[in-house]
């Protein structure tokens, strides 16, 4: 099976995601957050071939709040895909500490073949814990800590008769998640996000005949809040 990196496919026509671009803070209540921006991607496969532009991916979201401690959102997520998900800030919402809950679902459906050269569904599980301190309602740096699931489904792989091939253990393709950005608020409605992630794979179901790797990513993006 050749090994390869989701995070790597296909960045000028897929809709990636993989960035947070959020701080622990929700969205004030009745109003939307659109963040649009860009993430590069590195790993092993950058070593092999070098950087190019299937290394980057844009990154764009929708967050609207429901309430002074919760928000939900919308990002694109891969191929032809979606990612939604909620976010609780569990702390009173007038500290300038916030410490949130965020998890969510993702469904991407690759119809080109990118993933090994066939076409494919992937579903995604992300669970993330998040902290950010804001500090003269300016400057928000934030950090997080997150456990990600994948589940490759449909694969046409063509098999050999003659050769035995490992059978799907359900379990998918997991990572922990490491992420440290910040926010910088340029005036009352905008501001600008920069973070850095590590991916580190901790189990790779062999059945999917996929393999997520260890990456570097980075982004930056841009807040417009509206009502």
């Amino acid at each position: 099976m050749r090994k390869a990196a989701l995070v790597a496919s296909a960045a000028l026509i897929s809709a990636c995601g993989y960035g947070q671009m959020q701080t622990a803070r929700t969205t004030p209540m009745g109003k939307f957050a659109f963040t649009p921006g860009l993430s590069l991607v590195v790993n092993e496969n950058v070593d092999e071939r070098g950087v190019c532009l299937g290394n980057v991916a844009p990154q764009n979201g929708l967050r609207y709040g429901l309430s002074d401690h919760v928000d939900i959102g919308v990002s694109q997520f891969m191929f032809i895909g979606l990612l939604v998900d909620a976010k609780v800030n569990v702390l009173p919402a007038d500290l300038d500490f916030a410490l949130a809950l965020r998890g969510g679902f993702g469904a991407a459906y690759d119809p080109w073949g990118f993933m090994e050269d066939t076409t494919a569904w992937v579903l995604h599980v992300p669970i993330y814990l998040i902290a950010s301190y804001t500090i003269a309602d300016r400057f928000t740096p934030y950090t997080s800590f997150g456990y990600s699931i994948f589940w490759i489904l449909g694969q046409g792989i063509e098999r050999d008769p003659r050769t035995t091939y490992p059978e799907r253990e359900g379990y998918g393709d997991g990572l922990l998640r490491f992420n440290g950005g910040f926010e910088i608020k340029i005036v009352e409605m905008v501001a600008l996000l920069a973070e850095y992630s590590y991916w580190w794979v901790v189990h790779d179901d062999p059945g999917d005949f996929y393999s997520i790797i260890d990456s570097h990513v980075a982004g930056v993006g841009v807040k417009v809040q509206f009502n």
